[in-house]
């Protein structure tokens, strides 16, 4: 069983791992037992170790959430440091949706590494015993750090065996490869897309009671598709989110079930008093030749207020004079009077089928 969960900020003592939180009724819910893995989907899919949260657990950090419309209040999911970045939900702030099922995992045997940072140290022997018991796949990204925690370098996992979801132990055999790290997401940059092949007209509205989205073409370029969401409407009772940033959580899929990455620009446009007019460039990857049709989904669209960077962990003072007697007091620690900011959501889905 697949079921939405909607991301909030990470437990302080789960910063460094690959785990994920939820409530004991939502395990009982699942049939998900404490310390089994699941598999987490976000902006791309990743596996974590599923430990229990008391309903209705909260911390000081958590942001004041606003849910418009219909929008249904999604139970909440914590997913661990490491998780997070591999869930690709930017800086741990990202308060967008993701799903959650049981999933079959096995030890790893083996798990090829490309590393994607050097270490800032010319000491050959790092702690392995930091990544017993994470959970990894294809693509992951985990850290080596040695005794003094601001000694670290990164890896992306190229191969894991045997495939699949899988969690390092003792006998793990690491290998390093000399390839250059495969980029995890497709970058596109609207300055590479120069030939114009179509144009698809769409004219399509979907209206809300706050606002109203348009998208008035779909653009085909021998490099990929483009097209431009708008976004205009008024903020009514919720003023407070004036000047806050929106982001449309949007999906590209065609019929013959592909779903395509997107790499979305803008955001910018004018805010206001009188109301807001946004506007995206999204650049969507070549499609399949055999598609027919493609759907735009509009899964909901988010305003968060101005963040203050959290306190993700010690600061230079603080790790001055740690002893490795004392590596406990090194984990990374939300600052007590910093706060995630407030977020206002209304949830579609809203669907626009374009013929291709």
């Amino acid at each position: 069983m697949k079921t939405s969960f909607r991301v909030f900020p990470p437990s302080a003592d789960d910063l460094l791992s690959t785990t994920i939180r939820i409530e004991k009724s939502q395990m009982e819910r699942l049939d998900i037992k404490t310390g089994e893995i699941v598999k987490v989907t976000g902006a791309r899919t990743t596996a974590a170790t599923c430990l229990p949260l008391e309903d209705g657990f909260s911390i000081p950090n958590d942001p004041e959430m606003t849910y418009l419309e219909n929008t249904p209040a999604l139970p909440q999911a914590r997913p661990g440091g490491i998780t997070m970045e591999n869930l690709n939900h930017h800086r741990m702030a990202g308060l967008g949706p993701i799903q959650i099922e049981k999933v079959q995992s096995s030890v790893a045997e083996r798990i090829s590494l490309v590393k994607v940072s050097n270490p800032k140290s010319s000491k050959t022997e790092f702690d392995k015993t930091w990544l017993f018991g994470l959970v990894v796949s294809k693509d992951d990204r985990i850290y080596f750090r040695n005794e003094d925690y601001n000694l670290k370098f990164g890896c992306i996992v190229k191969d894991v065996q045997p495939e699949g979801f899988c969690v390092i132990d003792k006998d793990t055999l690491l290998e390093f490869s000399e390839d250059s790290p495969r980029p995890r997401r497709i970058k596109m940059n609207r300055d590479s897309f120069n030939n114009l092949t179509k144009v698809i007209p769409i004219s399509r509205q979907i209206k809300t009671d706050m606002f109203t989205i348009t998208v008035p073409s779909l653009e085909i370029y021998e490099e990929g598709l483009r097209c431009h969401l708008y976004i205009r409407g008024r903020y009514g009772d919720n003023m407070q989110f004036m000047h806050s940033h929106v982001t449309p959580d949007v999906m590209v899929s065609d019929d013959l079930g592909n779903i395509y990455s997107i790499t979305v620009n803008g955001g910018g446009g004018s805010m206001g008093p009188d109301g807001f007019d946004c506007k995206w460039d999204m650049l969507i990857p070549p499609i399949d030749v055999d598609a027919k049709e493609l759907t735009l989904t509009v899964q909901e669209i988010r305003w968060q207020g101005n963040m203050e960077n959290p306190q993700m962990g010690p600061t230079r003072d603080m790790r001055k004079g740690l002893s490795a007697q004392n590596r406990d007091n090194r984990r990374p620690r939300y600052s007590e009077i910093e706060k995630f900011p407030p977020s206002m959501i209304c949830s579609g889905p809203w669907e626009i089928q374009i013929p291709l």
